[in-house]
């Protein structure tokens, strides 16, 4: 098979891929914000194609969400190629990741309505952590959701669990959220995490 952008696309989850390149000496000497070289996402590649030697050099800088990430890698991350994890990545302090999740969600009460399937999925893993020092992913903190949250607002997680496992968007996807119920969930959410 040869492989175009296009079918490389169709192999990748429905929101893409998303990556940042992160140098080697900030992997192994945790410094917060931390610093990138480089991102890239799907919603990134018109504006790579438009001018990509202008993308390139103005996406790099630091991101306090990638400490999350880190934490991921050196807690469930698996290698494909290359070094173990341990000889490349350092610990992440706890205190470090917990004010990354906190930023991923600062804003979750406005960003509901805009982007109500990533922000529900957060604020879920979010309180996992919150409650039970549980390193989540989006998808597993959606699962304990539905599990754990007052019934009122298991729909949403739900629907947002149906919308980040399929390959694209089914009927079930196309209903709109009940956006004054988003909110009352970002709010319920977030006073749960700042308990």
């Amino acid at each position: 098979m040869k492989y175009t952008i296009d079918n490389l696309w169709s192999m990748a989850p429905a929101k893409g891929l998303e990556f940042h390149v992160v140098l080697l000496e900030n992997t192994l000497n945790f410094n917060e914000p931390v610093p990138f070289e480089l991102h890239f996402s799907k919603q990134h590649y018109e504006a790579y194609l438009d001018d990509p030697k202008g993308y390139v050099n103005k996406m790099h800088g630091s991101d306090p969400d990638l400490t999350a990430h880190l934490m991921i890698v050196t807690k469930v991350g698996e290698v494909l190629i290359g070094k173990s994890i341990k000889k490349v990545f350092c610990q992440i302090p706890s205190s470090a990741y917990w004010n990354s999740i906190l930023y991923d969600i600062s804003s979750a009460k406005s960003m509901i309505v805009e982007h109500p399937m990533y922000t529900t999925l957060n604020l879920c893993r979010a309180l996992v952590y919150k409650k039970e020092s549980v390193i989540d992913s989006k998808l597993s903190g959606g699962q304990w959701g539905l599990k754990k949250l007052p019934a009122r607002y298991r729909k949403i997680v739900k629907k947002a669990l149906v919308e980040y496992t399929s390959s694209g968007m089914t009927k079930k996807c196309k209903e709109k959220y009940d956006e004054l119920v988003l909110i009352e969930f970002a709010e319920y959410m977030l006073n749960k995490i700042n308990e």
